[in-house]
């Protein structure tokens, strides 16, 4: 939502912008070889509640999802700026 915001969810697009700030910031302060990422889903499939929310969005799947977990986590894109 910080890329693209949705209608009547300010709140929740400055939430996420927060969120990654505090990431991006984090992570070029944290020391000793600690790492930082943020994984921000789009809606999700097993939630079809809130896709009418949505409009446009193509909702994740849980395999997706866990599959953005992981990258985050072991994929050559982490640290400051990736």
């Amino acid at each position: 939502m910080t890329e693209e915001p949705q209608l009547n969810f300010a709140n929740a697009s400055a939430a996420n912008g927060a969120a990654e700030a505090l990431v991006r910031a984090a992570a070029i302060e944290l020391e000793n070889g600690i790492s930082i990422n943020a994984v921000s889903p789009t809606v999700i499939e097993a939630s079809p509640q809130y896709s009418p929310f949505f409009l446009g969005e193509i909702p994740a799947t849980m395999a997706q999802l866990e599959y953005g977990f992981r990258k985050s986590i072991f994929g050559a894109n982490t640290g400051p700026g990736d």
